[in-house]
C-alpha cells in the first residue's frame, strides 16, 4: 500500500484555507492608524504618522517619515485610555525634525516595541519619548540631535537595549521617575551632558553598556535603588566616568564596571 501523510496533507488543506493576513499601505491621506492590523509604509511620508489603536504593528520597510510639522511617530489613545500591543519596525528613517517635536512618542501603552528606526535631526524634545508605558520594548535604534536621544518618564519593567544614542543636546538615556527598568548594551557617546542618566529611579539595572567621551557624566544615578553592573567603557568624560549623588551610594549597586574617574569611593 502506498505510503500517504494525512496529517501533511490535511495541514496544506488547512494553511491553504486560512487567507492571508491583509497589509494596508501607510499614506498621507491615511496616517491615522485607528485599528488593529499590520500596516507598512511603500513610500516616503511628508506627515505624521498617528497610531490610535492597540494591536498595531507598522513596518517602516526602509522609508523615510519627514513630517512638515509635528511628531514623527505619535503613539497614543486619543482620549483616556491605554493601549497595548503596538509595534514599529524598521529599518526606517525619521528625519528633518527641527523645533520642539519628538521623533518616535510613545505614550500609555503595554506590551509595546519600537526596533530598527534611525532618528536624526535638530530636536528640542526627545528623539524618542516613551511616558507611562509599561513593558515595553525599545531596541536597535539610532537617536541623535534630540534633547535626549531616548526619554523615559514614569515608565515601568522597560527595556532599553543596543541602541545608539551618541551626539544629543543633553543625555544619550535619560530614565526618570519609573521602576523596574533596564537599560543594556547600549551606545551613549558625545552627547552634552551624561551617556546615561538615571533620576530617582526604583529598580532599575544598568549593564553592558558603552559611555565614553560625553560633556560631564558617563553614567549618573541620582536617587537609590540602581544596579550597575558590568558596563563595558566609560572613559574620557568631562566630569566623571562614573557619578553617583549619595556619598556611600547608598541604595545603588556599583560593580565590575569598567571607567577611570568616579566620584565616590563606593562605586567599582
Amino acid at each position: 500500500m502506498p505510503y500517504t501523510n494525512k496529517g501533511f496533507t490535511l495541514g496544506i488543506l488547512i494553511a491553504l484555507a486560512i487567507p492571508a493576513m491583509a497589509v494596508t499601505t501607510v499614506t498621507c491621506a491615511n496616517a491615522t492608524i485607528a485599528a488593529p492590523g499590520v500596516y507598512q509604509l511603500k513610500s516616503n511620508l511628508a506627515c505624521t504618522v498617528s497610531i490610535t489603536s492597540s494591536g498595531v504593528a507598522l513596518k517602516l520597510n526602509g522609508w523615510t517619515i519627514t513630517p512638515a510639522s509635528g511628531d514623527g511617530i505619535d503613539i497614543n489613545f486619543p482620549i483616556v485610555g491605554r493601549l497595548n500591543h503596538v509595534t514599529v519596525q524598521g529599518p526606517g528613517l525619521i528625519s528633518g525634525l527641527n523645533g520642539n517635536v519628538i521623533g518616535i512618542n510613545i505614550q500609555n501603552t503595554d506590551y509595546s516595541l519600537i526596533e530598527q528606526v534611525t532618528i536624526l535631526g535638530q530636536l528640542l524634545d526627545n528623539a524618542i519619548t516613551a511616558r507611562t508605558d509599561t513593558f515595553l520594548t525599545v531596541t536597535s535604534n539610532v537617536t541623535s540631535g534630540g534633547l535626549n536621544g531616548i526619554g523615559s518618564y514614569f515608565c515601568a519593567s522597560c527595556v532599553f537595549s543596543s541602541n545608539d544614542t551618541s551626539g544629543n543636546a543633553s543625555n544619550g538615556i535619560f530614565i526618570t521617575l519609573g521602576s523596574n527598568n533596564t537599560v543594556n548594551n547600549n551606545r551613549a557617546n558625545g552627547n552634552a551632558f551624561s551617556g546615561i542618566n538615571i533620576f530617582t529611579e526604583n529598580g532599575a539595572r544598568i549593564y553592558g553598556n558603552i559611555t565614553n567621551g560625553n560633556a560631564q557624566d558617563g553614567i549618573l544615578v541620582i536617587g537609590p535603588g540602581v544596579q550597575v553592573f558590568s558596563n563595558i567603557s566609560s572613559q574620557a568624560n568631562g566630569t566623571n566616568d562614573m557619578f553617583d549623588t549619595s556619598s556611600t551610594c547608598l541604595g545603588d549597586f556599583w560593580s565590575n564596571n569598567v571607567f577611570l574617574t568616579a566620584n565616590q569611593t563606593c562605586i567599582h
